[in-house]
């Protein structure tokens, strides 16, 4: 009968997943390393979130102005050094 323990499900060896990698065990002060770069990430992904939500608001805001997105548009292109091409 399907689902009931002795059976050899793909993926399962005796009902317990096998894992591929593990994690490398880090000294104290590499611990507090990566806690700190994590940190800063966190403080950096947070700034970014309010940007874009400021951004978001405005576009919304603006939408339909055609004046506002050709003066946005000009922003946009202002960003780029002369002769930088864009991907």
């Amino acid at each position: 009968m399907h689902g009931q323990q002795g059976e050899d499900d793909e993926g399962e060896d005796g009902g317990h997943y096998q894992h591929s990698h593990h994690q490398p065990i880090l000294t104290e002060e590499e611990e507090e390393k990566e806690r700190v770069r994590q940190e800063k990430l966190d403080e950096i992904n947070a700034e970014l979130a309010s940007l874009l939500a400021v951004v978001y608001f405005m576009v919304e805001c603006f939408r339909g102005e055609d004046q506002w997105g050709q003066e946005l548009s000009k922003l946009a292109r202002s960003c780029y050094p002369p002769g930088a091409t864009r991907s």
